[in-house]
């Protein structure tokens, strides 16, 4: 570990097994802070003759090896604010009798990725082995003389960054004592004084602010600790977060997500707290499939009253996903739903439960089969106490991270039609659609109300007159639907004839007789099209243009993310477009 010397501002190395009395720094970083190639270099600075000093090609010789170009005075680093938070560390340190302390700007080369690693797996048990803690709160006025400190540091709390950020966590809960500083470097108060306001800002229960320990915390609960902080880079939000599980793992910058999902799984090799499967998606309805782990801490967010539950969970990771054995009970009304009853409760000695839903057929039994997690967005809670509560039958069952849709899946919900129109010529574009609340015209996206048993939708697509097609070719309407009793999505096409149409506002089946009138409604599947007639081009057969041209669409059941969506794929078919894809550009311009 290198320390920083009080007096001298010099390093030193030490072993952690024989590490001295030291004093560590808890801060938000800053825009013109100070490294550990910024302070090695004013140190040579300081030791450096005059005629070298005045010579700008020293500078830049030294750093030459080093990547970048250092200052080339002591006022260009011992000016930056970043300074004069080590400057008056030392002084603390050396008014409260501490030959050591450090700070996590200068004393990691984070030129070095090994060393950052290390340091950042190291990093909980550094500020856990100091003496003292201090705090600088870097938007913190002093407080005035006759105020309440309890009022104070609230007001304080609520509206500092140093709350809002992830890495300052462990900062706050692993140092045995701890100091907090206002943006003057006067003393505040120490943290022991004011574990009411800390508990009532942070959700952290005062028994772990007090230092009593957390280990005892559930998973779900120690998350949620962190719901509300962020990261510059979002694998930190992980990273951050390993020392308060007692994980050490590689980081891997660049790989987003997954940094919290790793960590999890790390978690759960060791840890058999199923309460870690208790996150909320605020966003995640019936059609959204996920899979066991959350996706950041934030989704921890409703945790702080879970609790942890035995025995532990049996769980192993495989080639199919997770293979983890749960209590299955049926829930609602369809034949592949479940809620999956965990150990873990809260303060009201409520089970908790999470609906999975079984990806395989009906008649598929529920032991053995794939399962992903829907209506993520709220938990099923049980009364145990109950004589009528029932947690279900134990069964083995897999489900993997990224869910994957089975062929012939037939869905209770849809989240949406996702609409994508290949290149045509003649170009054509949603020029209005129905319901309109429900169209997203930036993603082109038609949404499917979760409340709606039997939905239909049209979009109105029309030519856009270009340098080749300057006559307005036909219009046509695309009618979408989906019905939640048999799981059927269906489209139609059909030409854009106003007087065949009854009002927007008439009922489903008012348009399902207007579509009869096309062709059976019974006979609407997943692929349609329609012929049209165009306006003669000098340069293309009349054969070719009258007999060929096809707007076809196709609908495919797919995961879009961990969306249950219909992707719809609106095209042209016929001799017209290879016609026109070999066209020399200057023939259109005759034309």
């Amino acid at each position: 570990m290198r320390l920083l010397h009080a007096e001298t501002l010099e390093f030193h190395l030490f072993d952690e097994s024989n590490l001295p009395k030291y004093l560590i720094l808890s801060h938000t970083w800053g825009k013109n802070e100070v490294s550990y190639q910024d302070l090695c270099w004013l140190q040579k600075l300081q030791t450096m003759p005059q005629e070298l000093k005045s010579n700008p090609l020293y500078a830049l010789f030294l750093s030459a090896g080093g990547g970048a170009m250092l200052p080339g005075s002591q006022d260009a680093i011992t000016e930056r604010s970043g300074y004069a938070k080590i400057a008056q560390t030392a002084r603390i340190a050396l008014k409260l009798d501490f030959k050591y302390f450090w700070v996590d700007t200068c004393c990691i080369d984070k030129t070095s990725s090994a060393e950052l690693q290390e340091a950042i797996n190291s990093m909980f048990r550094w500020y856990q082995k100091s003496t003292l803690c201090i705090v600088f709160l870097a938007d913190a006025t002093p407080m005035r003389a006759k105020g309440s400190l309890t009022h104070y540091f609230t007001g304080v709390l609520r509206e500092s960054r140093w709350v809002s950020r992830g890495w300052t966590l462990q900062e706050l809960i692993a140092p045995p004592q701890t100091k907090f500083y206002a943006q003057n470097w006067t003393r505040i108060c120490d943290k022991l004084d004011v574990i009411a306001p800390l508990e009532s800002v942070t959700g952290i229960p005062s028994n772990v602010l007090r230092g009593e320990g957390f280990m005892d915390e559930s998973v779900a609960q120690r998350f949620s600790w962190a719901a509300n902080r962020s990261t510059a880079r979002i694998e930190d939000s992980a990273y951050s977060l390993m020392g308060l599980f007692d994980i050490h793992m590689p980081m891997l910058y660049g790989e987003g997500e997954k940094a919290f999902i790793r960590l999890q799984e790390e978690i759960l090799k060791n840890n058999g707290d199923d309460s870690i499967f208790a996150w909320q998606a605020p966003d995640a309805g019936h059609s959204t499939f996920r899979g066991l782990l959350a996706r950041s801490p934030s989704e921890f967010r409703k945790c702080g009253g879970i609790y942890r539950g035995n025995p532990a969970l049996e769980i192993s990771k495989t080639n199919l996903g997770f293979h983890l054995f749960l209590n299955l009970r049926p829930f609602g009304k369809s034949k592949n739903s479940y809620v999956a009853t965990l150990h873990a409760g809260n303060h009201r000695d409520q089970h908790i439960g999470i609906v999975l839903k079984k990806l395989g057929p009906d008649e598929q039994p529920p032991g053995g089969s794939q399962y992903a997690r829907v209506s993520a967005r709220s938990l099923i809670l049980g009364d145990s106490t109950s004589s009528k509560y029932s947690t279900g039958t134990k069964y083995g069952i897999y489900l993997r991270q990224n869910p994957e849709l089975p062929r012939k899946f037939i869905p209770e919900h849809v989240y949406c039609f996702h609409v994508r129109v290949t290149p045509l010529a003649p170009l054509y574009y949603v020029h209005q659609a129905w319901p309109r609340e429900w169209w997203d015209a930036t993603t082109t996206e038609l949404l499917v109300p979760e409340t709606q048993s039997d939905f239909i939708g049209i979009l109105w697509f029309e030519h856009q007159v270009d340098a080749i097609f300057n006559t307005r070719c036909p219009s046509f309407q695309l009618i979408l639907g989906f019905s939640q009793k048999d799981g059927r999505g269906w489209s139609k096409i059909l030409p854009d004839q106003d007087q065949l149409w009854p009002k927007l506002a008439a009922p489903p089946a008012s348009w399902i007789e207007a579509i009869n009138e096309h062709g059976p409604f019974t006979t609407c599947g997943r692929r349609d099209s329609m012929q049209l007639r165009l306006p003669h081009l000098p340069f293309v057969e009349k054969a070719v243009l009258d007999s060929l041209q096809v707007i076809t669409v196709t609908m495919d059941l797919v995961l879009d993310g961990d969306k249950v969506c219909y992707m719809v794929d609106v095209g042209l078919q016929g001799g017209l477009q290879a016609a026109l894809n070999t066209a020399a550009e200057d023939d259109f311009v005759k034309k």
